[in-house]
């Protein structure tokens, strides 16, 4: 899990949006990319978030069957 700023709820609903960005320079592909590509490995990311604490990105990937 990584550690970083607290989301209002309309940003933290937006963030895995293709070309949202919050950032002035920001392309807003980087986690609708990784979303896309923890879903296709059949898991998931999602935030848990409060204003002006923090958020943390929890991603959870299955475990591999060893064949």
């Amino acid at each position: 899990m990584i550690q970083a700023w607290g989301s209002p709820e309309e940003i933290k609903n937006r963030v895995f949006d293709l070309f949202f960005s919050t950032k002035k320079d920001g392309t807003g592909i980087g986690l609708a990319i990784s979303k896309n590509f923890i879903e296709e490995m059949n898991g998931e990311i999602y935030l848990i978030s409060r204003e002006n604490i923090g958020t943390t990105v929890v991603i959870k990937l299955p475990l591999a069957n060893g064949d």
